[in-house]
């Protein structure tokens, strides 16, 4: 399979993207989920990549509100289907990306790709990158910017794979120091 079909579709389709899930943010959780995969076992990589790549490809079509995994799964089967992608392995695709958004599910019968996705997307949604991306979708989605924080610094029960929980320590340990000298200002 050639993932090049796929990153630029997903590189064009975000390239006006200004809620922080940019092409940018898709290679951060890329390199994320890689890392993970890395630490399990039997993990389909041309699932995991495609999941990865297309998770978010809702926002291709503007800035969307509320659940974009569901969005993002449609818009992602004829894309994968173009591709070439091996219909047999589609579903599990589409699953995985329904599933990714860690506001919405936490479903623990998941595969674990699926897993994988969700750790290296949260992973993304912290530190100095998360914390940038969550003032731009907060501007973007007229959300207070402090009710997000306090909700960020809670994800980190939310962490399912090893590697990630341990991945996730700086990060939150930064979203909680913003979140506390953001307060004393």
């Amino acid at each position: 399979m050639d993932f090049s079909v796929l990153e630029n579709t997903v590189k064009n389709g975000l390239k006006s993207d200004k809620s922080g899930h940019d092409f940018k943010h898709i290679m951060r959780v890329y390199r994320f989920a890689l890392e993970i995969a890395k630490s399990e076992k039997k993990v389909d990589l041309e699932v995991l990549r495609a999941s990865v790549l297309l998770h978010d490809i809702a926002f291709s079509k503007g800035f969307f509100k509320g659940e974009h995994g569901d969005v993002s799964a449609k818009l992602a089967k004829p894309i994968l289907l173009k591709a070439g992608f091996p219909k047999s392995k589609i579903q599990n695709v589409l699953i995985a990306i329904e599933v990714h958004n860690y506001w919405f599910h936490n479903e623990k019968n998941v595969s674990i790709e699926a897993k994988i996705l969700r750790d290296a997307d949260r992973l993304d949604a912290i530190g100095y990158n998360g914390i940038i991306r969550m003032i731009l979708y907060c501007i973007n989605a007229n959300k207070s910017i402090k009710q997000e924080l306090k909700d960020l610094s809670k994800i980190e029960s939310k962490f399912e794979t090893k590697k990630g929980k341990q991945l996730a320590k700086e990060r939150i340990k930064i979203i909680k120091d913003f979140s506390v000298n953001l307060e004393k200002e």
